[in-house]
């Protein structure tokens, strides 16, 4: 047992040997954690100090106040960080870590991350080096700026060959750079946005933050600090594809009141606190609650609920008047006013009636105008749309070129021929209206059934729309 003030006094430092006895002191007090009986008498912020009386390892807060119990020092269960076994039948991956009831626990350190991620990144706590070790580094927490913890997944950049050797096109998936510039990794929250405050946290156990327009979910996404964004149709459609290539294309999720409406046998835990296939009710799941099936690559490490439950907003495409705009790649910080036109179109096999009454009317397809159109042009009109209930039977006007970007952003279906209709496995409608300004929902939520899926995509919504039904997910890249 050795404690030390770390600081070597005139007096030590006077001869050679008094020098080296002092900070032989001082290093074996700091490789024994301070440990003794009693709290060092000279304290500092994030110091740790193995606390022999009461058996455990704390750490020093922030403002260097108080002491916060780690560990138990013989491993057993208690302290901020008990000992979690791994994930079994009944345990959803990460749920032990954190639970609803304890939204804001574990308390963080208060380095965040997101600025300086460069430097930080190496310096584990806890409970990011507890994640990490038990996902063999393919997850890991990142804080944000309010110091909360987001429980995120590794994503490495791969090619577009990779996934097909001919229908995307080639080279690095535009998901991975950000305004041309490369990024090696994405960080993709690893469970819909939890609210905390107000910001938008990747975090097991707590239900999804719904009822949150468009505008709102990104804000409490980019508030979080710099890096950090509502997660981009791109990242959407990068994840979607890697899962395509390496995992289940049919993946399965909360599609019918908190079961899978394919395998009734397969429940996560509702918020609500009503049982499975209880058509009442706000039957959205607890993050994570759910089997390993439901996650992108049937791991508990992997990515959750991307698969009903709630819709989910996605930053970085719009339709107006039908046409698709966004970012050439993954510029997650140009302005929504900035982004340019693609030149590609959603049409409808069949215009709207204009009876004023809400009718689903045809069905979508892309092509390079827009013949068809739902409601009348350059209106927020929200009556007829198009509805098709498998994305992958997408159609195209004869003759027309669908361009890569617009498969690579997961917005048209390729086959095995490089071209695409009916060739795709991943599951989901397609809503669309061709008419004024439309955002993006995807996925599919807890009522949809058949029609929830990877591919799912809804384009039908105005900017403003907040339902119960919709929640958003943050990601960062640094």
């Amino acid at each position: 047992m050795s404690q030390g003030d770390q600081n070597i006094t005139t007096a030590e430092a006077n001869t050679g040997a008094t020098m080296r006895a002092a900070i032989n002191a001082e290093l074996q007090a700091i490789v024994s954690n301070s440990s003794g009986a009693t709290a060092p008498l000279t304290t500092y912020p994030y110091q740790y100090w193995a606390d022999v009386t009461s058996g455990y390892l704390k750490q020093r807060d922030a403002a260097n106040a108080t002491w916060i119990s780690l560990y138990k020092l013989d491993g057993s269960a208690g302290g901020l960080f008990s000992p979690m076994a791994g994930p079994g039948p009944s345990q959803s991956f990460g749920v032990g870590a954190l639970s609803a009831a304890s939204a804001t626990a574990p308390t963080p350190p208060a380095t965040d991350y997101s600025t300086n991620l460069a430097t930080t990144i190496f310096v584990k706590d806890a409970l990011r080096a507890q994640l990490e070790g038990m996902t063999g580094g393919a997850c890991t927490v990142l804080y944000d700026v309010a110091g909360n913890p987001n429980y995120m997944r590794i994503v490495p950049a791969f090619r577009c060959e990779d996934i097909h050797p001919t229908a995307l096109g080639t080279g690095i998936h535009p998901a991975f750079y950000v305004n041309g510039v490369l990024k090696s990794q994405i960080f993709y929250g690893m469970y819909a946005a939890a609210n905390v405050g107000g910001l938008g946290c990747s975090i097991p156990g707590m239900a999804p933050y719904v009822s949150i327009n468009f505008d709102n979910a990104k804000l409490a996404c980019t508030n979080k600090g710099v890096g950090w964004h509502l997660r981009t149709n791109w990242e959407w459609a990068a994840i979607t594809l890697w899962t395509i290539k390496n995992g289940d294309p049919a993946l399965c999720g909360n599609t019918y009141y908190g079961q899978s409406h394919a395998q009734p046998y397969e429940t996560g835990g509702r918020a609500d606190g009503l049982g499975p296939a209880n058509a009442s009710g706000n039957a959205y799941i607890l993050n994570g609650s759910g089997p390993a099936s439901w996650r992108h690559d049937k791991t508990f490490a992997g990515i959750s609920d991307l698969v009903g439950n709630v819709w989910e907003w996605c930053d970085g495409l719009k339709l107006f008047d039908g046409q698709i705009i966004m970012p050439g790649d993954n510029n997650f910080t140009l302005a929504e006013g900035s982004w340019p036109n693609s030149g590609v179109f959603f049409d409808s096999t069949v215009a709207g009636n204009l009876d004023g009454i809400v009718d689903q009317l045809g069905a979508p397809k892309l092509a390079g105008s827009v013949t068809n159109y739902n409601n009348t042009p350059s209106t927020e009109v929200d009556l007829d749309y198009s509805y098709l209930s498998a994305w992958k039977s997408l159609t195209k006007a004869t003759g027309y070129a669908v361009p890569n970007s617009i498969k690579q952003a997961l917005l048209w279906p390729y086959d095995a021929t490089g071209d695409g209709g009916n060739g795709t496995v991943p599951e989901g409608g397609i809503w669309m209206r061709n008419n004024g300004t439309r955002l993006p929902i995807r996925g599919g939520y807890w009522g949809v059934a058949a029609d929830a899926g990877l591919a799912a995509l809804n384009l039908v919504n105005q900017r403003s729309l907040a339902l119960t039904s919709i929640g958003f997910r943050p990601a960062f890249i640094g």
